[in-house]
């Protein structure tokens, strides 16, 4: 399977505001700043994998599932014209493992538009109709440094 380095995505985006959105998403998501992706979703936001009905629940489910996989790590992508949050885990060996992807829908807002909802895909994407931006492993020890746990506590508790 290739993936795709972040300078053949396309040149015009479908939906730049979704788009900006993933990123600052992805951003925070790995900085694990709760409180600051709570302020990109609406408060009647939903999630079918965080089972939440509200922003406040979405967040509650988000921060479960990184209690429990510590090792998550996401990034920019593209599946089609979509912007997504690729995830990635950190294996044994400090590698990483494309693990499905994130999805997410906006509020008809123009004005000032929120996430609505956010979904997970379980799928690794056909990689002929996706762009993936690849974990930068110059990065890996200053992500690491966000977990709460060291990475030799993950493997050993695995």
């Amino acid at each position: 399977m290739e993936w795709h380095d972040p300078p053949r995505w396309r040149d015009v985006l479908e939906n730049p505001v979704l788009d900006n959105f993933v990123v600052q998403f992805v951003e925070l998501f790995n900085a694990r700043d709760w409180e600051a992706i709570s302020e990109l979703f609406a408060p009647d936001a939903v999630s079918g994998l965080f089972d939440g009905r509200s922003r406040e629940e979405v967040i509650s489910s988000m921060i479960d599932l990184v209690s429990r996989v510590p090792t998550l790590l996401l990034t920019r992508g593209d599946v089609g014209s979509e912007p997504i949050a690729a995830a990635w885990l950190i294996d044994e060996m400090g590698n990483y493992e494309q693990a499905g992807y994130f999805t997410f829908g906006l509020t008809d807002d123009h004005e000032e538009p929120l996430l609505e909802s956010v979904d997970y895909v379980e799928e690794v994407p056909d990689p002929e109709g996706v762009v993936l931006e690849l974990p930068d492993r110059a990065d890996r020890e200053e992500w690491i440094s966000y977990l709460p746990l060291d990475l030799d506590d993950v493997q050993a508790s695995a």
